[in-house]
């Protein structure tokens, strides 16, 4: 079954127990899954859900893409797809699409900064936004 806004809400409720801090930058976004906006449809304006993975080594190197669209580096993500059933199965998905490395060989799990002091924490959700080009003929490709 593909992600529903349940599925978001659901991942976002957990979240917010573990950081309640984070409430403010989700307020737009759970506003919306009340609205029942379909935020795991990549057609939904003004915000919708991707989904991404960052690959750390233990040397501390991440793994980043660049956006061949937008010519920005990033993590490895994308849009969600009908077939996706969870989050984590459509960040591994984005991850082996678009570097080819086979999702079974990723440990998931803490880094070392998930115990440090100074804010970094492991985390399945981030809050952030980009404005991306738009035009008619983006918007009919997406």
């Amino acid at each position: 079954m593909a992600i529903t806004d349940s599925d978001i809400a659901g991942v976002l409720a957990a979240y917010l127990e573990r950081f309640p801090q984070g409430a403010g930058q989700l307020t737009g976004p759970l506003r919306l899954l009340t609205e029942g906006q379909g935020l795991a449809c990549r057609r939904t304006f003004p915000m919708h859900v991707t989904a991404g993975a960052l690959l750390v080594r233990d040397g501390g190197e991440v793994l980043l893409v660049e956006h061949r669209a937008y010519g920005i580096t990033l993590q490895p993500g994308g849009h969600l797809e009908a077939a996706d059933t969870t989050l984590l199965g459509a960040a591994l998905r984005e991850l082996s699409e678009e570097t080819g490395i086979d999702p079974e060989l990723v440990v998931r799990g803490p880094t070392r900064r998930s115990a440090c002091s100074n804010g970094y924490q492991a985390a399945p959700v981030t809050s952030d936004s980009w404005m991306r080009p738009t035009s008619a003929a983006a918007v009919a490709k997406a």
